[in-house]
C-alpha cells in the first residue's frame, strides 16, 4: 500500500540530494586519477621517445605538446575540483545542478 507521510521529501529536493551525493562520491576517485595522469603521460612520453626502439619513436615536439596538453587539462580539472569542494562547504547555497554541465 502506498501512502505519503507528512515528512516525505519533495521530488525536487530528493533529486537535489541524490545528485549532491553522487557528486560527492565521484569527486575523490576523479581527483586521484587527475593527479596520477601526468605520471602516466610522462611514462608514455619516455616510452615513445625512442628509448625502447621496438615501441617506436614519436617526434619530440609533438610528444612534448601532448604532455603539456595533458598537464593543462589535469590542472584545470584540479582547480574545478577545488572550486567544487569549496562550494560544498556552504550547504545553504550549494546547487548540485549547477555542477552538472
Amino acid at each position: 500500500m502506498y501512502f505519503q507521510s507528512q515528512d516525505s521529501l519533495s521530488q525536487d529536493k530528493l533529486e537535489r540530494l541524490t545528485l549532491a551525493r553522487q557528486l560527492a562520491l565521484l569527486s575523490p576517485p576523479t581527483i586521484n586519477s587527475v593527479l596520477a595522469l601526468p605520471v602516466w603521460a610522462f611514462a608514455m612520453l619516455w616510452i615513445t621517445s625512442g628509448a625502447f626502439p621496438s615501441m617506436g619513436a614519436s617526434p619530440f615536439m609533438a610528444a612534448v605538446l601532448w604532455f603539456a596538453g595533458v598537464c593543462v587539462v589535469c590542472a584545470l580539472a584540479y582547480f574545478i575540483d577545488r572550486a567544487y569542494r569549496q562550494a560544498r562547504l556552504v550547504d545553504a547555497t550549494f546547487d548540485p545542478q549547477a555542477w552538472m554541465g
